[in-house]
């Protein structure tokens, strides 16, 4: 593969992992019903298998050459301009593109399920791929994935930090199930020696071991321990029954798991209808369930991307802060200054999200994925929270900003974590005859994983609270 990377090249890496990932298998005659594929489904497995192995190889070939070119082009010793850091934050860009692809293996893998895919992800990951021992584990993967019904993953390739290094998912027949196992790889010398000496379950050996390593034995087998111990809860966490657990990660903290048993609806054929839109430098901006406006701004032409950002907050302005003004003359200074408070939500902003769905499944044409991707087209958000409670209250879910003294308290005593603040706000919501605190997770399903606020309402309705 050559070296240097271009965007035509990412963009065709994108489009062949997002066939390989979707439909390259159900293209086929055997497998394009689901009678076929539950008349063959170890087959058909194995074809899948097939498939994620040919875009895991092709992922991690051209992330693991983004980061050659950047490691070479931070080395330069020649005076640094502008377009030396522009191709630098490019070529980041495209990378964080194909680990969100990456991302895509893990919620194959759980079944879709964002609540068990927030427990595979902690969180945001640091450090370049090339700087750690890399090798011995890709030669593990290549070396297992030779198995038809094994598919192995290295996580270190995700956008975010995992609870393990590698995904086993095996298929075992005759009962047909699918098995996952999150594997913490050990390599080296001390790492060989330690796991030696755990397996021995001997006293003595355990002596030895801290004999000859010291303190920094000590601490690495407790490191190992701690792990060990983070991945058995967090794998116990996966499979829970609705309830109130333990978080693994925080001792002080509890996770509540609720059933839920709502169909989500989204409103992808909106942003489909926007970007078509958009396409013909028409109007593109439009009004969800009457809290959320999204809109689309083609940047091929900064007049036109000017102008649609303008749209796209006029509207606002008409829809929510001043409707008596729709039909009143031109604009004026005092509203262009009004207009430039508003605050719009870019939907790349929620590429840094752990429940971020996976961004090659989107069910949209090819080319306005690419558009959205690669900034061409950029995907811009307003919600209103008012109206949000007034939809709240309309279908039954009794909601409500708290007071200003109690979100100050939530803040002094460090409990504001996590919590969806609004202008310095916080909103209740009444379930069960228990008061809950609406978290940031509701805007990032709206804005990044395009649900309808209406159906995240339905979903607070059906929500079974453990006692």
């Amino acid at each position: 593969m050559a070296e240097r990377i271009d965007a035509n090249q990412i963009e065709d890496t994108l489009l062949e992992c997002r066939r390989l990932l979707t439909h390259s298998v159900t293209d086929l005659p055997e497998y394009s019903t689901m009678e076929k594929i539950r008349t063959d489904f170890p087959n058909f497995v194995r074809e899948c298998h097939v498939a994620y192995k040919q875009a895991l190889g092709i992922l991690i070939s051209q992330i693991l050459a983004i980061e050659k070119q950047v490691r070479r082009l931070t080395r330069l010793t020649v005076p640094r301009g502008d377009s030396l850091k522009e191709k630098i934050g490019q070529l980041k860009y495209w990378k964080l593109l194909l680990e969100l692809s990456f991302n895509t293996f893990v919620w194959i893998a759980v079944g879709w399920d964002r609540s068990k895919v927030k427990k595979v992800f902690k969180g945001p990951k640091y450090g370049a791929l090339t700087e750690q021992n890399i090798d011995l584990l890709l030669d593990y993967v290549n070396q297992a994935n030779q198995e038809p019904e094994d598919f192995v993953v290295p996580l270190d390739f995700c956008r975010f930090c995992s609870i393990g290094d590698l995904l086993r998912i095996g298929f075992k027949e005759p009962e047909n199930i699918l098995k996952l196992d999150f594997i913490e790889a050990k390599s080296g010398k001390v790492n060989d020696e330690m796991l030696e000496t755990i397996q021995s379950r001997q006293q003595s050996q355990y002596l030895d071991f801290f004999d000859k390593y010291g303190r920094k034995g000590i601490k690495q087998m407790e490191r190992y321990f701690r792990q060990q111990h983070a991945l058995i809860e967090n794998l116990k966490l996966m499979h829970a029954e609705p309830g109130i657990y333990n978080n693994p990660a925080k001792e002080d903290e509890k996770f509540i798991i609720c059933a839920n048993e709502t169909i989500p609806e989204d409103y992808t054929s909106k942003v489909i209808q926007l970007l078509e839109s958009s396409e013909k430098d028409e109007y593109c901006v439009d009004e969800i369930d009457e809290c959320l406006v999204a809109g689309v701004i083609n940047t091929k032409c900064s007049e036109l991307a000017v102008l649609a950002d303008f749209d796209i907050r006029l509207f606002i302005y008409h829809r929510y802060i001043n409707p008596d003004a729709l039909h009143e003359p031109p604009v004026s200074d005092e509203l262009v200054g009004v207009l430039k408070t508003i605050k719009l939500r870019d939907w790349r902003e929620g590429f840094s999200s752990v429940i971020l769905h996976p961004i090659l499944v989107r069910p949209i044409p090819d080319k306005y994925l690419l558009d959205l991707l690669m900034g061409r087209k950029r995907l811009m958000f307003f919600f209103n929270p008012q109206r949000f409670i007034d939809l709240c209250k309309r279908n039954g879910v009794n909601t409500s900003f708290i007071t200003t003294k109690e979100a100050n308290r939530l803040k002094s005593r460090g409990e504001a974590k996590g919590l969806l603040e609004l202008d310095g706000k916080f909103i209740r919501c009444s379930l069960q005859e228990t008061d809950l605190i609406l978290g940031e997770g509701i805007l990032g399903e709206i804005f990044y994983n395009w649900m309808r606020p209406v159906s995240i309402v339905e979903s607070m309705k059906s929500f079974q609270l453990p006692s």
